[in-house]
């Protein structure tokens, strides 16, 4: 242990002593999504299954509430019910680093866990701006998933592609063949968000394969790559295809298309990008989001023991003029629920894992038949079409007084009619007919699939009393709402 990880730990305990027991009495906790002990988190990172347990590392600014120095914070669950939280996994304290452990993945091969990220060097210039100088990707080995040995830098900054910008950075690996693939996103020396694709045979010598990209620009930057194969069924026959999720920045707002300042989704491909060509669309239009409320970013997946490709991402974003109001207790930022991604007749569809239903405590019954009561602020809702109709009619159902769901002229929309949003407004899409609503509600998160999932939103909130209900008007639909439980979570935090 070096002196700079002595002191970096030292500083960390001080801020837990002091803020864990505030932030634990935030009455804007979140009963069954992982958020920072104490400090800021966004990115999930390094997902896996490995030695029993799914382990969530997460972008981790453990002093500082608002963001800053970023380490790998991490949590373990057999589960996905009952977590652990670890401490720091990762702290920025090699010369490589000293700006940030960046986004990153896991891989699990041959039993054994490797950890690659970006190390972050940042340096201000003459006039005063703050730039890029290093973005190494760093390799980290473990045998239990637990602790780790020596760093490695295995891509220097300086062997990237001449025709790029420093901005390359959240390296996803994973095994294919007789090798190993490694995507990393970036922004071209023109301006143009692309991802760069390096072969391995041994995780430790990367080659550069090439440059993907779009016929036509799609951002700026693309950040938090991901690819992979997803098995799926077309009627009654078995289909495939490929997807490669981005999180691109740059895009113009549309009226009902990447209606936050940075968006993320992905290139829908019937054949394999490692195989066959460098383009993964012809322009945005290709780009599918994964989510459109206010609060998601830099989703990463990964496949479990079961075979199931889960997804999680970070409900969250940064640049918007809305803000969470848990800053001055401490903490900010959760991640979204477990989903897995399925594809079914051409739509990809993302939908809480089957455990969250293990989250039901009781079930709960409409009052003025028209109401839900949700005394914890913790709930589930399910909507779907009256007396066997194939679809539901136009509805609205007004939850803690401001949070307003709509569906009317084929246009669903999720919007605050208060201060209760923080600065956030509405975001809407067309959708011809839905035949189903899915809502989970924790305290101040919710999340909304719709269609079986075809549709996501989710957003924070922040109620005055956090015992409220759900209003509906009209009542056009059948309702089945259940009351949810905490999911454990084991902090080993002294205080």
């Amino acid at each position: 242990m070096n002196e700079r990880t002595e002191t970096l730990l030292k500083e960390i305990k001080t801020y837990e002593r002091n803020f864990l027991p505030i932030a634990e009495k935030d009455k804007w906790r979140l009963g069954f999504h992982l958020m920072p002990p104490i400090g800021w988190m966004n990115d999930p990172n390094g997902l896996c299954f490995f030695h029993g347990n799914y382990h969530v590392f997460f972008q981790h600014s453990p002093i500082n509430p608002e963001g800053g120095n970023k380490c790998w914070g991490h949590y373990i669950s057999p589960d996905l019910l009952h977590w652990e939280y670890l401490g720091d996994a990762i702290l920025p304290d090699e010369a490589f680093d000293r700006n940030g452990v960046f986004s990153g993945s896991s891989l699990i091969w041959e039993d054994r866990m490797y950890v690659f990220y970006t190390g972050n060097v940042e340096k201000y210039g003459d006039s005063g701006s703050l730039g890029i100088i290093g973005c190494d990707v760093v390799l980290m080995q473990s045998d239990d998933g637990i602790t780790f040995g020596p760093k490695k830098v295995v891509i220097e900054t300086e062997d990237f592609p001449d025709d790029m910008s420093m901005d390359i950075r959240d390296p996803k690996v994973w095994r294919e063949g007789n090798g190993f693939y490694m995507v990393l996103g970036g922004r071209s020396a023109e301006d143009t968000g692309v991802a760069l694709l390096y072969y391995s045979e041994n995780l430790i010598d990367w080659e550069y394969k090439k440059m993907i990209q779009t016929y036509e620009k799609v951002g700026y930057v693309w950040e938090c790559p991901d690819y992979f194969r997803l098995d799926g069924v077309m009627g009654d026959k078995e289909k495939h295809c490929y997807l490669l999720s981005v999180s691109p920045q740059g895009l113009e707002r549309q009226a009902f298309r990447f209606q936050n300042i940075f968006q993320s989704g992905f290139f829908l491909l019937e054949h394999n990008l490692i195989r066959k060509g460098d383009k993964c669309g012809k322009s945005e239009l290709d780009f599918h989001e994964w989510d459109k409320g206010f609060d998601f970013y830099a989703p990463q997946t990964f496949q479990d023991e079961k075979g199931r490709r889960i997804l999680y991402g970070w409900a969250g974003i940064s640049g918007e003029p809305y803000f969470n109001p848990t800053v001055s207790n401490g903490w900010q930022n959760a991640l979204t629920c477990p989903r897995e991604i399925t594809y079914v007749d051409g739509m990809i569809r993302m939908n809480p894992v089957e455990e969250m239903e293990q989250l039901r405590s009781r079930k709960l019954t409409l009052e003025n038949e028209n109401t839900v009561i949700f005394e914890t602020g913790m709930g589930e809702l399910i909507l779907t079409p009256k007396d066997g109709e194939p679809e539901m009619e136009d509805f609205s159902v007004r939850i803690a007084d401001a949070l307003v769901l709509s569906y009317r002229d084929m246009i669903f929309s999720m919007g605050f009619e208060d201060s209760m949003g923080c600065g956030r407004t509405k975001r809407k899409e067309v959708i011809g007919s839905i035949r189903n609503i899915r809502l989970l509600l924790d305290t101040s998160m919710i999340e909304v699939f719709i269609n079986d999932g075809e549709q996501v939103f989710t957003t924070r909130f922040y109620p005055e009393e956090i015992g409220y209900a759900a209003v509906f008007s009209g009542m056009p639909c059948a309702i089945s709402a259940w009351e949810l439980r905490k999911m454990d979570v084991d902090y080993h935090i002294e205080v």
